[in-house]
């Protein structure tokens, strides 16, 4: 492993951690939850938490990849889903490190259920009569095309990235407090809630499920390879010789900076 993650800010409640089951939400296509960025998020879980779910959001993505693809709907349907097959393919092995794995879901399990629908019309109720909220999710909406518009390939009008940023936002939105009757202590992500999410918590989930769903942030950095630092330790004697015997001190370097990378 070259990468380790660690929480950030976690409070008094990560005392909590190791009786508590956290959800781990994974953003397909996102570098942080493949690979060995992922095995350092599972080795974090298995060593605080005492069990952990999987939720892959893969037709959730369907909304921006329509616009990514420029492609009908249906067709987005269809590469998102394929997307989140192949996504567990690929890292199954590191999900098959988790200690306590309580289950493996794909965002189709609640996006296909009559209470998401009825979950959607309040995320909507509550857009439309609520300046406050209404604010959050046109924050967030501005920070997803932010991040969005660079990649696209094709000639948008702003208002129609935004709608389909904003019906991403109300979605994701919308499932989440389903997530409660599901008894998911914490949620473990990279990065902060975005701006509508933290408002839907506050204002659905925290005041009658305040020990549910609550945020756990972390953060991933490199760390050194101690099997790559034994190897230029053994190698570096042999190029110091060999700067001894040719006095070549411009081949000294060359060769020092080839260590170094």
């Amino acid at each position: 492993m070259t990468y380790k993650a660690h929480f950030v800010n976690t409070g008094t409640f990560k005392n909590q951690f190791a009786y508590s089951h956290c959800v781990l939400p994974i953003s397909v296509g996102q570098q942080y939850h493949q690979g060995e960025y992922l095995e350092a998020i599972i080795s974090l879980v298995n060593r605080h938490f005492r069990s952990c779910t999987i939720i892959i959001c893969d037709v959730l993505q369907r909304h921006t990849l329509q616009l990514l693809h420029n492609e009908l709907e249906q067709i987005a349907y269809n590469r998102s889903l394929d997307q989140g097959q192949q996504w567990l393919r690929e890292n199954q092995c590191y999900l098959n490190q988790i200690k306590h794995l309580n289950g493996i879901h794909h965002w189709l399990d609640w996006l296909s259920t009559e209470q998401f629908v009825k979950q959607l019309a309040v995320t909507e109720e509550l857009y439309q009569s609520n300046a406050s909220i209404k604010s959050t999710f046109d924050e967030s909406v501005n920070l997803i095309v932010k991040r969005l518009t660079p990649r696209l390939k094709h000639n948008y009008t702003l208002e129609t990235v935004k709608l389909a940023c904003l019906t991403y936002i109300k979605e994701e939105c919308s499932i989440m407090p389903l997530w409660v009757t599901e008894n998911f202590h914490f949620e473990v992500y990279p990065s902060q809630r975005v701006p509508a999410m933290a408002a839907i918590y506050d204002h659905l989930v925290k005041p009658n499920y305040p020990n549910c769903l609550r945020w756990v942030r972390l953060n991933l950095r490199s760390i050194p390879n101690k099997l790559n630092q034994q190897t230029n330790a053994d190698l570096q004697p042999a190029f110091a010789q060999r700067n001894d015997e040719t006095n070549d001190d411009k081949c000294h370097e060359l060769k020092a900076s080839e260590i170094r990378r």
